[in-house]
């Protein structure tokens, strides 16, 4: 029934007391090397996909930050187009009104000829 191997385990286990307990320990010892091991293992990939999706997260703020700084180089550029183009209606503008007093004064000596033409007649 035995095979010899067994019996020599028995055999060593009952002449070796110490020796069956340290190799229990040495096992128990393995094992929760084994699941402190796989426990490692599983916080390590954790780990992984939280630098994983940190990493993309980053990129996507990386890639807000360039298209917002994008946005504002265009409305700034489209603000100074604006800006031109008020100054340029304001010189209008000022041209306009001296022409319209230029006229006014105009208009206002024909009045005052006509009135003197008209008196003296």
């Amino acid at each position: 029934m035995f095979n010899t191997t067994d019996r020599q385990q028995t055999s060593f286990s009952n002449h070796h007391p110490s020796s069956s307990t340290d190799l229990e320990s040495s096992q128990k010892q393995v094992e929760a090397d084994k699941k402190a091991i796989e426990e490692l293992i599983r916080e390590r990939d954790i780990l992984n996909k939280n630098l994983i999706k940190a990493v993309q997260s980053t990129e996507k703020q990386q890639n807000l930050v360039k298209l917002l700084e994008q946005d504002k180089k265009t409305l700034e550029h489209e603000i100074s187009g604006y800006r031109l183009e008020a100054q340029k209606q304001r010189k209008i503008i000022q041209q306009l009104e001296k022409e319209r007093d230029r006229y006014i004064n105009e208009t206002s000596n024909l009045i005052q000829k006509m009135r003197s033409v008209s008196t003296n007649a």
